[in-house]
C-alpha cells in the first residue's frame, strides 16, 4: 500500500514523503496555498514549533487525515518505510478511535441530519456520508458507488449510476464502465443493510456493500486496519438510515 507522509514546519510548509510498500518513492516540499490538492494520509508537526498560524492551518484540515505530533524517537528526514508504516498506523489508530467516540455521542443527531440531506439533496447526503465513513474507518481512499439523480426529458429525475471519490475530501464523478460491472458483480450481495464482502490487511483493501431503502451502495476503501469497534460504526451507521 502506497502512502505519503507530511511534515509542518514553523512556516507552514509542508515536507511531503510518499513511500511505496518498500521504498521512499519521492520527497517534495509544498506550501500550506497547495495543501487541500495534496493526496496526504497523514500529517504531523513538532510540538515546539506550534504557531498560531500552525494551530490555524490543524484546525482546516483535522476532519480529513491524522494529524498528530511526531514522536521523539522519529526523524522524520530519515524515516524508513518501516518506521513510516509505524508512524502512520500509530496516528490513524488515535484519530479513527477519537472520532469513533465524537460519532458514538452525536449519532442520533448525525443520523437525523442525514435524513434530511437525503430527502433533499441526494448528492450532498452522499458527500457526507463519505466523509463520516473516511473519518471513522480511516481510509486513505474512499469511493462510494450509488444510485443518483439526473434530471431528464421533461426535467423528471432518473436514476443514473454515479461515485465519490477521494483521498481525504469527497469528489463527486460520472461513474465508469468499471463501476457498472463491480455493481453487476457484487449484485447478489446486496441483500443487507450493511456487509463487508472482502477485507485484506496485508493489501490494506477493504470491499463492503450496502443499501438505503433498497437502493443498492458499494464501498471501495483502502484501510489501514478494521477492528471492531469501525466495524460495529459502520454497522450502525447505515442501520440509523433504514427508516
Amino acid at each position: 500500500m502506497s502512502f505519503s507522509l507530511g511534515l509542518l514546519d514553523i512556516n507552514g510548509r509542508l515536507s511531503v514523503k510518499s513511500f511505496g510498500s518498500e521504498n521512499l518513492i519521492s520527497e517534495t516540499v509544498i506550501g500550506p496555498e497547495h495543501l487541500s490538492g495534496m493526496d496526504i494520509s497523514a500529517i504531523f508537526y513538532r510540538p515546539e514549533e506550534l504557531t498560531s498560524e500552525l494551530i490555524q492551518i490543524i484546525n482546516s484540515k483535522k476532519d480529513q487525515y491524522p494529524i498528530s505530533p511526531i514522536m521523539d524517537q522519529y526523524t522524520f528526514e530519515r524515516l524508513t518505510p518501516s518506521e513510516a508504516k509505524e508512524l502512520l498506523s500509530q496516528a490513524t489508530t488515535n484519530w479513527v478511535l477519537k472520532n469513533n467516540l465524537i460519532l458514538i455521542s452525536d449519532i442520533f443527531k448525525v443520523r437525523e441530519h442525514l435524513l434530511t440531506l437525503l430527502h433533499k439533496d441526494r448528492l450532498t447526503f452522499f458527500e457526507e456520508l463519505w466523509a463520516i465513513l473516511h473519518k471513522n474507518l480511516g481510509t486513505t481512499s474512499l469511493t462510494i458507488i450509488y444510485n443518483g439523480l439526473e434530471k431528464g426529458e421533461n426535467s423528471k429525475n432518473h436514476l443514473v449510476l454515479s461515485k465519490i471519490h477521494g483521498h481525504s475530501t469527497p469528489n463527486p464523478l460520472p461513474a465508469e464502465e468499471i463501476d457498472h460491472k463491480l455493481m453487476v458483480e457484487y449484485k447478489a450481495e446486496f441483500g443487507n443493510r450493511f456487509s463487508i464482502s472482502e477485507y485484506s490487511k496485508g493489501a490494506g483493501e477493504l470491499v463492503a456493500t450496502a443499501q438505503i431503502y433498497g437502493g443498492p451502495i458499494l464501498l471501495l476503501a483502502k484501510i489501514s486496519e478494521l477492528t471492531p469497534l469501525q466495524r460495529a460504526i459502520a454497522n450502525a451507521i447505515f442501520d440509523g438510515l433504514q427508516e
